[in-house]
């Protein structure tokens, strides 16, 4: 049997635009922001999403290996 979640620390988000990502859950869901250089990020829910930019080797894409959740 598996280990039962109780919760995420923080997860990765690989985006095409980081400004209107952050707005998105800063604005439409409540999202807190984080007031840092690098990477942008909020918290959400008691969980901190780091924002990073797609590139070559990261994709926007559900599953991508830019994707980290811890």
């Amino acid at each position: 049997m598996a280990p039962p979640v109780q919760n995420f620390q923080h997860w990765t988000l690989v985006t095409s635009d980081l400004a209107r990502s952050k707005r998105f859950y800063v604005d439409v869901l409540g999202a807190t922001p984080i007031e840092r250089e690098f990477p942008p990020g909020v918290v959400f829910g008691g969980t901190t999403i780091d924002l990073f930019s797609a590139n070559e080797e990261q994709h926007p894409a559900p599953g991508s290996l830019g994707q980290h959740h811890a």
